[in-house]
């Protein structure tokens, strides 16, 4: 059976940044995702899909490392 994507990882990768280039799209305020923060979209929707069962704390210094 041939394989749908050679490197899953890569294809994620690709989507996410699709998604924070249209970010627009997918948020209620023109002012979201303006500012220059910490957690820019694309680092925010990693987050998300990585977080595991620990708390917040741990989950959001997992990320800085």
């Amino acid at each position: 059976m041939k394989s749908l994507h050679s490197n899953p990882l890569k294809l994620m990768d690709q989507i996410i940044n699709q998604i924070a280039a249209n970010i627009h799209k997918f948020t209620f305020s023109d002012q979201a995702f303006t500012r220059c923060r910490k957690l820019n979209a694309i680092d925010l929707i990693k987050l998300i899909l990585n977080i595991g069962a620990g708390s917040l704390n741990t989950e959001l210094l997992k990320l800085e490392s």
